[in-house]
């Protein structure tokens, strides 16, 4: 079994809005977005976890 098939998502310093949370993804991770909360002005607020992708599963196979 690969690695990452059983690697902990591991919590990301922070707490983001929702325009920040595309900057934080990318290829080589799976990534988990929960609301945690907003702030005083009401925005809301999300946590991000992530741990290393699996390079076999279907998702990050190249397009034929």
């Amino acid at each position: 079994m690969p690695a990452a098939a059983t690697a902990e998502f591991v919590r990301v310093s922070g707490l983001y809005r929702p325009w920040e949370v595309p900057d934080l993804l990318n290829a080589q991770h799976e990534f988990v977005i929960e609301p945690s909360g907003s702030t005083t002005e009401g925005e809301e607020l999300f946590a991000v976890y992530a741990r290393p992708a699996d390079s076999d599963s279907p998702a990050h196979e190249s397009a034929p």
